[in-house]
């Protein structure tokens, strides 16, 4: 059995080698004359797998719920006119000192209502919206976020620290609106399974770009606008301060062209193939990878 599997993986790997190999002369054919125009010529063609970070840590989100039913009741007979902590409790039938009491407080607490010196009560601002259903309660939870972070090869001057990074959407933006809503996501990889081939590199993980939680509170706002799009929950707050992050990468086509009068001058673009995407529909280009 054993065996059997050791001589299947073989085999896989060897048909995934063939077929890496085949892609490659199939991109060189189509794309070796692309910038001859402009005075560069084809110098190479390789498989690159660019440094991502998979993180996960506990965040807090704002969820918005309806008031209790009780909570109603007991704002519903105030706004009537009933405003004596007496009255209301003869009108609903309870002792002025039961249970009732915690549910006044947390009124009072919710700034719904207020109360004066003689124990009557009237509702506030807040209490008067939430009561004409224009408001709802805000209720925190805490829940686990996964996502991920990309790796910046030159930082340009004034982009964030931090690459937030959503893999179930294309890196170039200039692809039409239904190009990228058929678009399936990009395959992620862990880097310690990856196929190793001469025509392969694996560029490395610096630790620095690693996130942690003050360079994430640095950039809370853009946390925030992340979280949403990719959660479609409302951030609040960071949870504990532990924080996963686990070296992953993403894996492209890496394309060279040198300048014919020049050959320190070269021009580098990424395309996408079989690798790289879920559902692989040809060698598109790809803008900022690296």
């Amino acid at each position: 059995m054993v065996w059997s599997m050791i001589i299947l993986v073989h085999c896989w790997f060897k048909v995934k080698r063939r077929n890496m190999k085949d892609e490659l002369k199939e991109v060189e054919r189509l794309y070796q004359e692309e910038h001859l125009n402009k005075g560069y010529l084809w110098a190479g063609i390789k498989v690159v797998y660019v440094p991502i970070w998979k993180c996960k840590q506990e965040v807090i989100i704002t969820k918005q719920r309806p008031i209790d039913r009780f909570s109603q009741v007991l704002l519903q007979t105030i706004a009537a006119g009933l405003a004596k902590h007496e009255d209301i409790c003869a009108f609903l039938g309870i002792e002025v000192d039961s249970f009732v009491l915690g549910q006044f407080y947390y009124l009072l607490k919710e700034d719904w209502i207020r109360m004066d010196s003689e124990q009557v009560y009237c509702l506030t601002a807040k209490g008067k919206a939430l009561l004409e259903a224009k408001a709802n309660v805000q209720e925190l939870k805490t829940v686990e976020f996964e996502y991920y972070t990309r790796e910046q090869g030159k930082a340009k001057k004034g982009t964030p620290g931090l690459q937030f990074f959503n893999p179930k959407l294309p890196l170039n933006s200039t692809w039409s609106e239904a190009k990228q809503q058929g678009f399936k996501g990009y395959r992620i990889f862990q880097n310690n399974r990856l196929v190793e081939l001469p025509s392969v590199q694996v560029l490395p993980h610096h630790q620095n770009q690693a996130p942690n939680l003050n360079a994430l509170k640095a950039q809370r706002n853009d946390f925030a606008a992340f979280f949403k799009e990719v959660t479609k929950q409302h951030f609040y707050a960071f949870g504990s301060a532990a924080l996963k992050c686990h070296p992953h990468s993403l894996c492209f086509l890496q394309l060279t062209y040198q300048k014919e009068v020049d050959a320190k001058a070269t021009l580098v673009e990424y395309r996408q193939f079989s690798e790289s995407v879920v559902e692989f529909e040809g060698f598109e280009l790809e803008e900022g990878v690296w």
